[in-house]
């Protein structure tokens, strides 16, 4: 199952912590980690490339960690928020139609 921690303060999505498998399908066939692994990959980009915003990135083999750094332009950290925001409503969603594949849990920091 891949666990998806966001975190949340003061009401903004200000990071998260992805880390597991689907176990869909077999390696190289599941689409459901193929999706998440898209939608990551998406997001990170857009939050760093698009936005240029500072972020703390932490990564091994089954575990990404991203965090937005308070010291950013206020109006790029807004729509930082946003990325992350409808990167969490994308994960509900793939773990509403592929049930048993995604756990998605919010965390008030």
């Amino acid at each position: 199952m891949i666990i998806a921690e966001f975190e949340k303060s003061a009401g903004d999505f200000v990071g998260f912590n992805i880390s597991g498998h689907a176990n869909y399908a077999d390696y190289g066939k599941d689409i459901v980690c193929a999706a998440v692994s898209s939608a990551l990959q998406m997001v990170t980009n857009g939050l760093t490339e698009i936005l240029k915003l500072r972020c703390e990135i932490k990564k091994n083999e089954n575990n990404i960690a991203l965090k937005i750094m308070t010291n950013n332009k206020i109006d790029a950290l807004k729509s930082g928020y946003a990325f992350i925001e409808s990167f969490c409503l994308h994960l509900k969603l793939l773990a509403k139609t592929y049930k048993k594949t995604i756990r998605v849990i919010i965390l008030e920091v």
